[in-house]
């Protein structure tokens, strides 16, 4: 079954591999994603009380972090900026619990793997083998994270109605996000549309007051000779 986010790599690949400035932003965009991530998995290392999990959640972090460097790298290969990356993240182990977070972990590595699988295949029919290489050495850990996670389903007793609940999750946040987003272009728009309205009017009070200004400067200048 082809997922959203596959379906929508499919869609893009074409129009990012023939324009080197889009696919650096995308690269960097991946980048901050990755990093993100390694700050989650560290979150959840520290707070699991199993060691074993405990190295499990590094390693994964590790891999992030070196995801991003990869990303990073060839983003400035075809020519993002040298700023630095700054990840923005949320401490999901805390906000869901560690059995919720596998599962979430889970499903997040499926989707990275089912879209990076498409942008590598797209980058390698365009002729661009030294980002399909990027993309293929990342999905190589995408898949053992994969399944390692599922591994862990029947120690954290993970099923089908926790899978559900953390979709149903998925998909408030995703919204949540969307309508902030949205609400903040309206909100942006408003005003625009307002100082536009009372432009034309703080131009004429301008306008008035200089005129009035003027006036009372040259009604002052007439009693001081008629004086």
């Amino acid at each position: 079954m082809l997922s959203v986010h596959s379906f929508l790599a499919r869609l893009f690949t074409p129009f990012v591999v023939r324009s080197p400035r889009r696919a650096a932003a995308m690269l960097r965009r991946f980048a901050r994603t990755e990093l993100g991530s390694s700050l989650v998995m560290r979150w959840a290392a520290a707070a699991t009380p199993s060691p074993v999990r405990r190295a499990a959640y590094l390693r994964h972090a590790l891999d992030e972090e070196r995801h991003a460097r990869f990303f990073a790298a060839r983003a400035r290969k075809l020519g993002a900026s040298e700023r630095r990356l700054v990840a923005d993240a949320d401490d999901v182990f805390r906000l869901l619990g560690e059995r919720r977070f596998v599962a979430f972990v889970h499903r997040a590595e499926a989707r990275g793997e089912r879209e990076f699988a498409a942008y590598e295949r797209g980058f390698r029919a365009a002729g661009d083998a030294k980002t399909a290489a990027v993309f293929a050495l990342v999905l190589r850990d995408e898949r053992r994270h994969v399944e390692y996670s599922k591994e862990l389903f029947a120690e954290l007793g993970v099923r089908r109605t926790t899978l559900a609940w953390v979709t149903a999750w998925e998909t408030v946040r995703a919204a949540q996000r969307w309508a902030s987003v949205v609400l903040g272009a309206l909100h942006f728009c408003a005003m625009l549309a307002l100082y536009a309205a009372l432009l034309p009017f703080s131009l004429v009070a301008r306008l008035r007051s200089r005129r009035r200004g003027a006036r009372e400067v040259s009604a002052r200048s007439v009693a001081l000779l008629e004086r």
